[in-house]
This record gives C-alpha cells, structure tokens and sequence, in this order.
C-alpha cells in the first residue's frame, strides 16, 4: 500500500508546476482555530490560467527546527482524487519551480465514510527562522476548477501502531510499527521508548515508595537509587521490573535518616535485546 502512495505521490508531484508571475497573488484565505496547530488557515484553491489543477501559495516560518505534517483537508465535498504540497527555501525557486524540498512521507485518510471527506498529510523535516514556500494543489474532477480547503501546520509527533506484514509467496509474516500519521516505521528498534514521567517519592521508615505514571510505548522498566547525587558506582543499587503495568515500588531495608538519589527508564525489547529510554531527572527522598 505504501508503494501505491509513494508512486501516486511521485506521479503528482511532476505535474505541480505552475504558470505563476505573482506569489502574494495566489496566498488567498482566512485564519481559522485548530487545538495544537501552529497555522490552520481556510484556504480558496482556484485553478488559474496555467494550472493543472485548483491550488493556493502560502508562507510558513518555523521557530524550532522539527518534523511538520501539513495536512490538507477537504471541506466542500467536492469530489478530490489526490493531493499534496511542495515545499520550497525561497521564492525564486518557488516561482521557477526547483529545488524542492524532499518529503519525508505522504499520506491521504478518507475523514468519514461517505461523501468525499478527503484529508491529506504531507511530512517535512524544516528548519526554524527560516521562510518556506508553499505550493498546495488538490486534484478534482473535471470542471471543478474552485474548492475550499482547510490547511493545517502541526509539529508533528510519531503515533506507533502494530502492524503486521505478510509477505508475498509466504505463509509466515512479522510484526512491525509504523506511525498512524506518517507512516513512518520503527526500523530495528532504533525508536527508543518514552521517558518515563511523573517520578514521586514517598518517605517511610527504613524505607521509600517511588511512583510514576505508564508510557504508552514501553515494556518494563529500570529505577536505580544511591545515597550519591552522581550515582557513583559503590553507592548504586539498580530494580528492574518486568510489568508494565506496575506503577509503583517499595524499596525497603535501606538507611534511615539517609537522603536518596533515584531516577529511572523504561525499555522495550527488540529480539533478544533490550532498548530503553533516557533517564528521567533524579528526584531526591529523606527515608525517616
């Protein structure tokens, strides 16, 4: 299916030039407010003289350096084929219509499950400070040369779901992850599982409890305590737990009247091998 998209996406992409000698002439729309999104505009896609197809031109500055999804949504129920965005650094190159940036995935989702509620999600790795370009264009039937469109800019954050692969000529497939958002998949395990958060210590006698609240990406977890801020080896004890459903543990028979230095990760396995997050910052406990 990802190879469908890919070559569909490919196909659109060498027909997205366009006759322009204006850019502010086609950035047409009005501002609209969207939980999360750092741009959501209505946009007025208009097939010019020139175009193959409806499209708009707008500006996007990024204040951190980070992964976007531009998502195009459909909002007129007009009748949509395809779609997607080409991303340029200047609008020299957007008006000759070269060097363009790469996408690092694509996607369309059919909103629901009648009518033609199209959405389309577009990927860019982009630099903060810096102005893009953007051209948006959306395939339609023929003689619909105007549709509106919502268009919104999001940092965009992987969303990991199970799936499984069959392979052709086989009887015999594997599980895997990719995001539900991009696509993007989790090669080798080289997608470290979250960092746990929510670290609280609770004082006992000859004793503390350490709480935390559960990743949604992560197997087991490891909590290491010391009497030194520097977890120095000698003073060091490590706990590894094996349920991840487990959110809290006593750690018993330790000093009293002694402070404790704890922090902890989590880890997923991949094979035989574990992976596991960044420590989350220590937190401190005066066992009574």
């Amino acid at each position: 299916m990802k190879r469908i998209i890919s070559l569909m996406c490919a196909a659109v992409m060498l027909i997205t030039a366009v006759s322009m000698t204006s850019f502010s002439s086609y950035a047409t729309g009005d501002s609209t407010s969207t939980a999360n999104a750092i741009s959501s505009v209505t946009y007025n896609f208009v097939k010019h003289e020139g175009d193959s197809a409806p499209c708009c031109w707008f500006t996007f500055t990024p204040t951190k350096d980070a992964l976007y999804e531009i998502v195009t949504k459909n909002i007129t129920n007009k009748y949509t084929m395809g779609g997607n965005v080409s991303v340029y650094e200047s609008e020299a190159d957007a008006l000759a219509d070269k060097n363009k940036l790469q996408f690092v995935n694509y996607n369309t989702y059919k909103i629901t499950d009648s009518g033609n509620d199209y959405c389309y999600v577009d990927t860019y790795n982009l630099k903060k400070d810096v102005t893009y370009y953007i051209h948006d264009v959306v395939y339609t039937k023929s003689g619909v040369d105007e549709i509106k469109m919502d268009v919104t800019i999001s940092q965009h954050y992987h969303v990991y779901r199970e799936v499984f692969t069959l392979p052709s000529g086989g009887d015999c497939g594997e599980y895997g992850k990719e995001c539900a958002i991009c696509g993007k998949e989790e090669i080798d395990g080289f997608e470290n599982p979250s960092v746990p958060t929510g670290l609280t210590l609770v004082a006992g006698k000859k004793k503390f409890t350490a709480k935390w609240k559960k990743p949604y990406d992560a197997k087991g977890y490891q909590i290491k305590y010391s009497t030194s801020k520097k977890f120095t080896k000698k003073t060091t004890k490590t706990v590894n737990i094996k349920d991840v459903k487990t959110l809290k543990k006593t750690i018993k028979n330790v000093k009293s009247k002694t402070t404790y230095y704890v922090k902890m990760r989590t880890y997923k396995k991949v094979g035989s091998h574990k992976v596991y997050s960044s420590w989350c910052a220590a937190k401190k406990v005066k066992v009574k």
